[in-house]
């Protein structure tokens, strides 16, 4: 998948296409792949949350000795990363 900037494209579209509304209402229609706004709120969510480390709580990696909460919180913010914000991650999942 490639990320695009969608208002840039729209520019291009209206300066290069026929009926250039036709083209962004396409453009317009199609799903956020990526919601940067949504990844950085959901960050802040994770970052101060009581539950970002679960360890003791029933965390998944609690059986594995080489993961420690730490990394079991930097895992969660991978995937916050990964799913470009589309849901909300908990902790260790």
């Amino acid at each position: 998948m490639r990320l695009i900037d969608a208002e840039k494209l729209m520019e291009d579209v209206d300066k290069d296409f026929c009926y250039p509304e036709a083209y962004k209402k396409m453009i317009e229609k199609q799903p956020t792949a990526y919601d940067l706004d949504k990844v950085i709120e959901n960050l802040e969510d994770y970052a101060y949350s009581t539950d970002i480390c679960l360890r003791h709580n029933g965390c998944p990696y609690g059986d594995n000795e080489d993961i420690t909460c730490d990394n079991c919180a930097a895992i969660g913010a991978l995937e916050i990363v990964k799913n470009g914000g589309s849901e909300r991650v908990k902790a260790g999942s």
